[in-house]
């Protein structure tokens, strides 16, 4: 019983560590500009065909970061984002897409602006510029 308890933390730990991986570039661009992000564990279901991973801010403003394995499906999955964003009601994140990589930036609303300009949020123009070099 001990042996199974111990695989399956270690298959925890290995799973954790993947989805890590998969964005380490993403995460090392991040940062580079000074912007420091902590994962949280969400129930979120993989609404663009893959699985999100969730950061918080230091400001406890919001990133999701989709890793579609291409440019190509995150192409595909931007659209289908863009799509569903215009059901909604709520402001909409700015989207920022890098090769294979599609992040949200979910930023706290000040005004009645339905968006914001990148200068007008706190890390903007620095995830902007994290994006870039990743580019």
């Amino acid at each position: 019983m001990r042996k199974i308890l111990i695989t399956i933390y270690c298959l925890f730990v290995l799973s954790a560590c993947s989805n890590e991986n998969k964005v380490h570039p993403l995460i090392d661009a991040l940062n580079s500009e000074g912007i420091h992000v902590t994962e949280i564990n969400t129930s979120e279901d993989a609404i663009l065909g893959v699985k999100g991973i969730v950061f918080k801010l230091d400001n406890d403003e919001i990133i999701r970061v989709y890793d579609f394995g291409s440019k190509e499906n995150r192409v595909k999955g931007e659209k289908k984002f863009k799509d569903n964003q215009k059901l909604l009601s709520s402001h909409a994140p700015i989207v920022y897409p890098a090769n294979q990589y599609l992040m949200l930036y979910y930023y706290t609303v000040s005004t009645n602006a339905q968006e914001l300009e990148l200068t007008e949020t706190k890390f903007g123009e620095k995830l902007q510029n994290a994006i870039d070099r990743i580019k």
